[in-house]
């Protein structure tokens, strides 16, 4: 869609340019607002909106004479009305100034033509679209150099209300405007205006990557009159089609004129030899029941019928006793029910219905006494409720839902009055809330959801209004809290941190807590432990560290205690003990090392205790003691020097050399 745009440094370039244009921005003046509707600048832009192919489609577009083929345009997007569009000759709905509504018919006869590579369109006004305003190019668009300009648009974002929005031009590239307005979806197609003179200098094109682009004017109109044999032929194909119209035109008064005296004469004619008869019918009370035209014993034609109180129940037209064609309900106190259209006595067509208070309700189209096509709903105390399509009675297609205060609840599609596809949730207090698609009524897909404080809440895929597969959630302060997959709500894997964004966990959870294989963290970012977990605590294979990183523990564990067969290790590194473990404590077959890494003992241990037979040394391995040990004391040996020669040494040194030394390890 973006061709011919700045290369990779000067689109860096264009970034900081904005950013720093953004700093020094001002206000739109009162007096510039003042001026465009003095100039009614503001009837001169339209929101665009059609249906094809059931799909809905909407835009911004402006009405401007172009000097090169003397016409009154309308000007868009080429991604607006596309080539396909203009050949099917669809009917066009414009909105101007949010209030004046119009249809201009592509299949008339007009010059219509589009560039997709430009991306904009353009199409003839005639004088049936009844037209009148229109805005003009600047006069030196085809020399002037606008980059730093001070330009303005008007728009319809999100295909809602009318808004203007000011910028500047911070880059002039080939066809290219970049500017820095602000403009959402639906603002394609609106004009760049200058606020020196209101002039156009070219249209909005779309948004890419960090700023907008817009193309200029004097590119269109080169573009245009380089294809002006095709424009001749389509003003000489319908030169006699303008003729007629102008015609009709010139002497629409008189043939109106000729049209009612027709009319007239034909109700003259009805009127005279009609078979209704205008009746009044009363109550037992003798007051007015009925007023206006019958067939026979029948309500038929204009008629009022009355409460027997004597007020007004209805006013308006009927069918053999049922009401049809246009008409005013009333309750029995007086206030207007309903005012509009009726079909076989159901309110069927255009219609205003009130509550009992008075006040509107709802405002549209009826289809057999239910809210069809498109209208708006009104809550109780005159507050909007809900504006959009409906479909038998019920919101479908695209609308907007409304909180009692006003502030938008919804905005996006509905499918029989449940939220469906893609929409944005609010918080009462017009914070965002969900912004990604539904599923009847339930978060769904993916999306993102967001504190009512402004911040992310979560970001990830969604079903049934629960998270389901990869996510993140995030603290209020907007620190990531859980990293990873999670099914209905729960966190089964992936990463979990702390609140200031340290690393506490990675790795396979359940309700919350490690289950399974992960790994856990120091608050500092080294690893605590590495293997496996049940209802979070360690069991199973696993790897224990001390803080500075150097390995504590290797070997399995039981409900968060040493057991079987592990390694315990010195924070130096060393060892401390090799061999079978029980509930945490030494047990079976098992060697004990002193700090310097000289084995102390190898043999039997009976939880934590030496007991059994075994060998015992000094921390030097001067000498060494082989026999049985009980509960730590020498039961029946000899003692070796380093040369396995059988010495004569006192027990109570061995006392002393290593039961203070393995207490206090």
């Amino acid at each position: 869609m973006f061709e011919n745009i700045p290369n990779k440094e000067e689109l860096i370039q264009t970034v900081k340019e904005r950013k720093k244009d953004k700093k020094t921005k001002e206000s739109f003046p009162l007096y510039l607002q003042n001026q465009i509707y003095e100039k009614k600048i503001n009837e001169c832009i339209c929101k665009i909106e059609y249906l094809k192919n059931n799909k809905f489609f909407s835009g911004t577009g402006f009405f401007c004479r172009i000097p090169s083929i003397d016409m009154v345009c309308l000007l868009t997007n080429n991604h607006v009305i596309d080539k396909e569009t203009l050949e099917l000759g669809l009917k066009i709905k414009i909105t101007i100034n949010d209030k004046i509504t119009k249809t201009i018919n592509l299949s008339q006869r007009r010059f219509k033509y589009t560039n997709n590579e430009m991306d904009y369109t353009v199409i003839e006004i005639i004088e049936l679209d009844e037209i009148y305003d229109h805005l003009e190019i600047d006069d030196f668009v085809s020399a002037k150099n606008y980059q730093n300009e001070n330009i303005y648009c008007i728009e319809y974002p999100l295909g809602q209300i009318a808004r203007i929005s000011e910028g500047k031009i911070i880059k002039q590239y080939k066809w290219n405007l970049i500017h820095t307005l602000a403009t959402n979806k639906g603002s394609s197609g609106s004009p760049l205006l200058i606020k020196s003179g209101h002039k156009v200098i070219g249209i909005h094109r779309g948004k890419y990557q960090d700023y907008n682009i817009g193309i200029f004017m004097n590119n269109i109109i080169e573009d245009i009159t380089n294809n002006n044999k095709n424009i001749e032929k389509e003003k000489n194909i319908s030169k006699y089609y303008y003729k007629l119209i102008k015609f009709l035109s010139k002497y629409k008064y008189i043939l109106l004129l000729l049209c009612f005296i027709i009319i007239l004469s034909i109700v003259l004619f009805f009127t005279l030899f009609k078979k209704n008869n205008h009746k009044i019918l009363y109550y037992s009370n003798n007051k007015i029941k009925y007023d206006g035209e019958m067939k026979g014993s029948k309500y038929h034609g204009n008629g009022i019928l009355y409460y027997e109180n004597g007020n007004i129940w209805y006013n308006g037209s009927w069918s053999e006793n049922e009401k049809n064609g246009y008409g005013i309900l009333y309750s029995e106190n007086g206030t207007v029910l309903y005012d509009g259209e009726w079909l076989r006595d159901r309110k069927d067509g255009k219609g205003l219905f009130f509550y009992y208070n008075g006040n509107l309700g709802y405002n549209g189209t009826f289809r057999q006494d239910r809210k069809e096509i498109y209208g708006l709903l009104y809550y109780s105390n005159g507050n909007i409720c809900y504006i959009g399509e409906f479909y038998t009675d019920k919101f479908h297609g695209k609308g907007i839902m409304y909180y009692e205060n006003g502030k938008i609840s919804y905005n996006g599609t509905w499918d029989q009055n449940k939220r469906n596809g893609y929409g944005l949730s609010y918080f009462e207090s017009g914070k965002i809330f969900y912004d990604g698609k539904w599923n009847q009524d339930k978060l769904d897909v993916k999306g993102i959801v967001y504190y009512e404080s402004g911040g992310i809440f979560y970001n990830g895929e969604l079903k049934d209004s629960k998270k389901n597969g990869e996510g993140i959630l995030y603290f209020e302060n907007g620190q990531i809290y859980k990293n990873g997959t999670f099914i209905n709500n729960d966190f089964i894997k992936g990463k979990l941190y702390s609140m200031n964004g340290t690393l506490l966990y990675d790795g396979e959870l359940k309700d919350n807590k490690p289950n399974g294989k992960g790994i856990l963290y120091y608050e500092k970012g080294n690893i605590k432990y590495y293997g496996y977990f049940t209802n979070g605590i360690s069991n199973g294979i696993g790897i224990e560290y001390y803080e500075n990183g150097k390995k504590k523990y290797n070997g399995t564990y039981l409900n968060g205690r040493y057991n079987n067969i592990g390694t315990l290790y010195f924070e130096n590194g060393n060892l401390f003990y090799d061999g079978n473990w029980d509930k945490g404590q030494h047990n079976g077959y098992g060697k004990i090392y002193y700090l310097n890494g000289n084995i102390c003992y190898d043999g039997n241990i009976n939880y934590g205790t030496l007991d059994g037979y075994g060998i015992f040394y000094l921390e030097d391995n001067s000498k060494k003691f082989i026999g049985y040990f009980n509960k730590d004391t020498m039961l029946k040996g000899t003692w070796y020097d380093n040369e396995n020669n059988k010495i004569s040494y006192d027990d109570a040194q061995f006392k002393s050399c290593f039961k203070d030394y393995y207490n206090n390890n």
